[in-house]
């Protein structure tokens, strides 16, 4: 196991070299550990993740046989992995939205646990610890069994799982790009986890945390307030049609002396059949029947018939009756 060194190229003292053994169990499943870390600036951290399939492949891995003794795996692949984590400040643009970008919080308003809080400005910014826990996400996510490495069941189209005590799983198919989503979703999920985690109790209310707001702004394309009154015209167009084609409606029954306004519902229109001028043809119509109807052409009009009823009666002001007669 090599000799940590910091981001200087200094030695790291004893207290915190890492073990020289790694323990993990005699199963052909995936094995994790982190083999160093440095602290690259006050924000940024990158740590080494050593990635092995015991008795499987990594492809393009380094593949060692020399093996202990009394061991059921008979190889081990493995490669190591570069996790670099930066606590950085940007902007999320969604779409095209135009204006200047709105500034919603700032790293300097965020404090680490242990580290003191704003203002303290001994502490302000120094986020690399905080970014270390992200970096070894892939360590720190995974179910230690027995006291040994945490280790890893391949599964194909998604994340490894979790190895726990089921002897299952495929130890094969393992890729450069498999590892880097493992890694990247892992570090996501863990930042994801921890968002809601960051309260400080509020020294004046100890039982009840402290909460922040943080507002967000997205510029959009909208109406101006202004003209707003234009939004009216639309529906005075549509009220201006419906009142014009009442009024001409009740003219129209006033200049015929209709005696009651009535709806061109079914039990209208029969009780409006029971005339001469709609009767007669029907029966004659009726006797044929091996013939289409020829009661299309039957011009009807809804007036007072010569019996002082009212109904729809020959259009043209003569029985139709008659007209078929001559």
């Amino acid at each position: 196991m090599p000799t940590r060194k910091n981001v200087t190229g200094g030695t790291v003292r004893e207290l915190f070299q890492h073990d020289k053994i790694v323990e993990m169990r005699d199963l052909a499943k995936l094995a994790v550990w982190v083999h160093n870390y440095t602290f690259d600036s006050a924000n940024k951290t990158t740590a080494t993740l050593v990635v092995a399939a015991l008795g499987g492949d990594i492809r393009d891995g380094i593949t060692t046989t020399n093996m202990p003794r009394k061991v059921k795996t008979a190889s081990i692949t493995s490669i190591a992995c570069d996790v670099a984590v930066e606590m950085m400040e940007d902007t999320l643009t969604v779409g095209n939205a135009p204006g200047p970008a709105v500034l919603i919080n700032a790293m300097t308003n965020i404090s680490v646990v242990g580290q003191g809080r704003p203002p303290d400005k001994r502490y302000i910014g120094k986020m690399n610890e905080l970014a270390l826990w992200f970096a070894v996400a892939p360590v720190a996510n995974g179910e230690c069994v027995c006291g040994t490495q945490l280790m890893y069941t391949y599964k194909p189209r998604w994340i490894p799982e979790r190895y726990t005590s089921t002897h299952y799983g495929s130890n094969s198919g393992w890729t450069n790009n498999y590892i880097k989503k493992f890694i990247r979703v892992s570090t996501g999920a863990s930042i994801l986890g921890e968002v809601d985690e960051w309260v400080y109790p509020d020294p004046e209310k100890p039982k009840k945390a402290a909460t922040a707001q943080f507002p967000s702004y997205f510029p959009v394309i909208k109406m101006d307030p202004s003209k707003s009154i234009f939004l009216i015209i639309l529906p005075l167009v549509i009220v201006g049609c419906g009142s014009l084609l009442m009024l001409w409606n009740v003219k129209m029954h006033k200049c015929m002396a209709i005696p009651i306004m009535r709806n061109a519902t079914l039990g209208e229109i029969i009780k409006s059949s029971h005339t001469e001028d709609v009767l007669g043809p029907a029966a004659i119509d009726h006797q044929d029947a091996t013939k289409p109807s020829s009661l299309e052409k039957l011009e009807v009009r809804f007036k007072m018939g010569d019996t002082t009823l009212w109904g729809l009666h020959n259009a043209k002001g003569q029985s139709l009756l008659t007209e078929r007669a001559s």
